[in-house]
C-alpha cells in the first residue's frame, strides 16, 4: 500500500511481526539449518558486494559516510592473501 513500515516515533512493530512470522517458518519451508537477524543479511551483503575486497564500494553500497565502520563490522569474509615470491 506504499506505507512505510517505521512509524513516526520510530517503532517497527509491522516489520517486528512480519520478520519473526517468517522466521518461523523459515526452517520448515527452507534449507535454513539456522536462525538469522537482519544485521547479518547487511553484513552478508557488505561481505558479497561486488570487488568486496574494495571497502569503499560495500560502504557505498550500505550508504556508510565512513569505510572503517564498514571495514570493522560489516565485511566478514577473510581476506585472501597471496604467498610472497622471492
Amino acid at each position: 500500500m506504499g506505507q512505510p513500515l517505521i512509524t513516526d516515533n520510530g517503532i517497527t512493530s509491522n516489520f517486528d511481526s512480519q520478520w519473526q512470522r517468517t522466521m518461523k517458518k523459515a526452517p520448515a519451508t527452507t534449507s535454513l539449518s539456522e536462525r538469522f537477524t537482519e544485521h547479518d543479511l547487511k553484513a552478508k551483503t557488505a561481505s558479497d558486494a561486488e570487488n568486496a575486497e574494495n571497502a569503499e564500494n560495500a560502504a557505498q553500497l550500505l550508504q556508510h559516510s565512513s569505510v572503517s565502520t564498514t571495514q570493522k563490522i560489516y565485511i566478514r569474509k577473510p581476506q585472501i592473501v597471496l604467498p610472497f615470491k622471492r
